[in-house]
């Protein structure tokens, strides 16, 4: 699975993913989170196949719950690259002790668009995307 763990990559893979499910009919579900990692799928139809497996991987922090689903935002981003400040700003308000966000990157899920950054939000120092569709893959 193809794994991004600098602003560059992750940047260059956002991209890419929200330029393959844009106005794609996708659905999300949280599938397993542990101590390190959240695990998501998406698909245009779970009750046939799954399309694509994202995982956060080293997590710090992340509102999700396992079972947690939605529908994709049609006409916009799937997942945003939070700032470095919003990072600071969510693990602030969470309580969360960290020393230093350096190597850590905030994402969010585009559930209730940009400016809602308490929900979809994992905050995790590297991002892995496999898609089922050979041709999609990195």
């Amino acid at each position: 699975m193809p794994a991004y763990d600098n602003i560059d990559t992750i940047t260059a893979a956002l991209e890419k993913f929200n330029h393959r499910v844009y106005n794609a009919g996708y659905s999300f579900r949280v599938n397993e989170i542990d101590k390190k990692d959240v695990y998501i799928q998406g698909s245009f139809d779970f009750a046939y196949y799954v399309n694509v497996h994202i995982e956060f991987r080293d997590m710090i922090y992340s509102s999700f719950n396992v079972g947690d689903n939605w529908w994709d935002a049609w006409h916009d981003n799937q997942i945003f690259l939070l700032r470095e400040d919003e990072v600071k700003n969510i693990l602030e308000d969470q309580k969360i002790a960290c020393t230093s966000t350096e190597g850590s990157f905030g994402f969010l899920f585009n559930i209730k668009g940009r400016q809602s950054i308490n929900i979809g939000v994992t905050i995790c120092k590297m991002l892995s995307i496999r898609w089922e569709y050979p041709a999609f893959e990195d």
